[in-house]
């Protein structure tokens, strides 16, 4: 409920977060529900996994690459 930042930006840190923590099943949820309200999209949640790798490792980004995509394409088979 905090006005300072916007939906966009707190979804992008959550999911950040999430994936450095290794969250897999919020992580998913948020994903989700980044793509249903339109706040991300798909190239977009994928860039962000991408952009924590350096940061997180490569097996907690790997993992979080991995939930991306499932919910990517569950959102897709939903359209």
């Amino acid at each position: 409920t905090d006005p300072a930042l916007e939906l966009r930006l707190k979804s992008v840190t959550t999911i950040s977060v999430l994936a450095a923590l290794g969250h897999l099943g919020e992580l998913r949820a948020h994903a989700a529900g980044a793509l249903r309200a339109g706040l991300l999209d798909a190239a977009e949640l994928r860039a962000v996994v991408l952009h924590a790798l350096p940061y997180v490792g490569f097996p907690a980004a790997r993992h979080a690459m991995v939930v991306v995509d499932e919910a990517v394409v569950a959102a897709e088979s939903t359209d």
